[in-house]
């Protein structure tokens, strides 16, 4: 099928894989594919604001190849090929089916997009876009065949032939185009955007190893307007207006330089009287309820001298005068916000608060709403005074330390707050720094009204130990350890005798007796001296009280 005429010495050798002879193949070659019918070009012309130049024109290039259409003049070539059991093989690899090529071409002065594919054949494999030329005016695609033999091609465009404009390769372009004068709308209306492309393939495989019998059929070419109609727009077709008078120029205004920046910050505690601490590694911990707590809000500063460096680089890398730059209007404040939780409140001494790490600063209010205290501070006045230049201003800036501190005492735990309970105090930060800088030849002979602010965010590493978003404080009290009741003070013991002293008989009735001789008693000797006369006479009652009792235990016994 499509053999295209070869030389005469392989003509026998081509015919012996082809279908077609030299004479047929040379005809066939001669009537290109009807490709032309399904490309346009469309879109919309029109003028700036006020019908003013310049124009545009907004287009679109769209094909819609029905492929059975471009087959049909040798549907009886293509069915002889299924016959003789032959396969498409392509021309770049002779190893795989053959592909048709499409190229689009726009003219100089349109600006060219993306391009956008489908295909919805039953023959076609895949659409691709092969290549864009570097000025991006010429786009190319390659339509592959399925990889199968002619056979199953035929298949699959007779199964098409039903409804062929349901079975299309669809290729669209969109472009702009624009004309800035007059004389450019004419020669831009006249360009077009064309559209051509062929089909290759090798019948043999053996053959096309070698480059022997290359079939090659071109499709005829469209061709469309790239800008139609845009020479009849009222802002090209209209006579120029007359120039008005010039309007006076406006009075001008101050160059307004603004930046938003992110500062660190970070929220400290001291309880019970210690020393601060970010309570970074660990959960602060109170003695008790009772425990008082001191706040401590912390501002790195060291962006701001950053981003004052890039002011100077930026309105004057080399002016020697930067630093005289007249500088007025200056307003230089932070404000620093923390949140209590439920289970703690501010006291009295809440509503004051303490400032640290320069002297050009100081606190100018505290306002204390419910479980909310809002601290603000500013510039000193004695410091607005002295910053008349831009000099002046950095020299403050480069005096502060980092951290800028602002304190706040009185933090207490409520009555309705428990033990070993988190409690998270929330703080924020924000600052403000505008200022007018008066024209100089450092600002490139204009005012600058330079304004920037600043939103604070957790530093890194001294995060809370807890870990949470924000700039936070977590802190818990101990329980209070139980009280134990006083003992009852224990009665004195009676002091052990040397001796046990024998327990008094429960009394009996007598028992009658004979009488009996008294017997003689003798005393311990040594008891009354050792003791004096009160021990003597101790120890003879007791020795009575000895005697009397075995006397009653002999008589039990009798």
């Amino acid at each position: 099928m499509f053999m295209k005429r070869v030389g005469a010495a392989v003509g026998a050798a081509v015919l012996g894989f082809g279908s077609l002879t030299l004479a047929s193949a040379a005809a066939y070659g001669a009537a290109p594919m009807p490709a032309a019918q399904f490309a346009a070009t469309t879109g919309t012309a029109s003028c700036s604001a006020g019908d003013a130049l310049p124009a545009s024109y907004v287009g679109e290039f769209a094909a819609k190849l029905q492929m059975t259409e471009l087959l049909k003049p040798f549907e009886s070539e293509v069915k002889s090929e299924a016959n003789a059991g032959h396969f498409p093989w392509d021309k770049e690899t002779v190893s795989t089916s053959a592909s048709f090529t499409y190229t689009v071409t726009f003219p100089q002065g349109a600006q060219v997009g993306a391009a956008a594919v489908a295909e919805s054949s039953s023959m076609i494999a895949s659409v691709k876009e092969s290549a864009v030329s570097p000025d991006g005016l010429t786009h190319t695609f390659k339509i592959k065949l399925n990889d199968v033999n002619w056979a199953q091609i035929y298949q699959g465009y007779q199964a098409d032939l039903a409804d062929p404009a349901a079975h299309t390769v669809d290729i669209t372009i969109p472009y702009t185009a624009v004309v800035n004068t007059k004389d450019e709308a004419a020669p831009l209306e006249g360009a077009a955007v064309t559209a051509t492309g062929s089909f290759s393939f090798y019948p043999s495989r053996t053959w096309g190893r070698l480059g022997i019998g290359l079939q090659t059929f071109a499709m005829d070419t469209a061709s469309s307007p790239l800008a139609a109609g845009i020479s009849a727009l009222p802002c090209i077709a209209a006579e120029p207006t007359p120039p008005g008078p010039i309007d006076p120029p406006s009075p001008s205004e101050p160059t307004l330089f603004e930046q938003e920046g992110v500062l660190p910050g970070d929220l400290l505690g001291a309880v019970d009287s210690g020393a601060a601490d970010t309570e970074h590694d660990a959960v602060a911990v109170a003695e008790g309820r009772s425990s008082v707590l001191a706040l401590t809000g912390a501002l790195y500063v060291d962006d701001i001298r950053q981003q004052m460096v890039a002011i100077e680089k930026q309105y004057s890398q080399t002016a020697p005068d930067f630093a005289d730059i007249a500088i007025s209007e200056a307003d230089f404040s932070f404000t620093a916000a923390l949140t209590l939780p439920v289970g703690m409140a501010f006291t009295d001494a809440s509503k004051s608060a303490v400032f640290s790490g320069s002297a050009d600063f100081e606190v100018s209010s505290v306002e204390v709403a419910g479980q909310v205290v809002t601290v603000k501070f500013a510039l000193t006045d004695a410091a607005k005074e002295k910053v008349k230049t831009y000099g002046d201003l950095k020299a403050v800036v480069d005096a502060a330390q980092s951290p800028l501190q602002v304190t706040v005492s009185g933090v207490t735990f409520t009555a309705d707050s428990t033990p070993d309970t988190e409690y998270t105090v929330t703080g924020e930060v924000s600052g403000r720094f505008s200022a007018l800088a008066s024209k100089s030849a450092a600002t490139g002979g204009r005012d600058i009204r330079f304004a920037f602010t600043w939103n604070g965010e957790q530093k890194a590493g001294l995060e809370d130990a807890k870990a949470q978003d924000g700039i936070t404080y977590t802190v818990k009290y101990k329980a209070e350890a139980p009280i134990d009741p006083t003992p009852d003070e224990p009665e004195p013991s009676k002091p052990e005798p040397n001796e046990p002293e024998p327990s008094k008989p429960e009394p009996t009735k007598p028992e009658p007796s004979k009488p009996q001789s008294a017997q003689p008693v003798t005393p311990k000797k040594g008891g009354l001296a050792a003791t004096g006369t009160e021990g003597g006479v101790l120890a003879l009652g007791a020795t009575l009280f000895t005697l009397a009792g075995v006397a009653a235990l002999r008589r039990r016994e009798r």
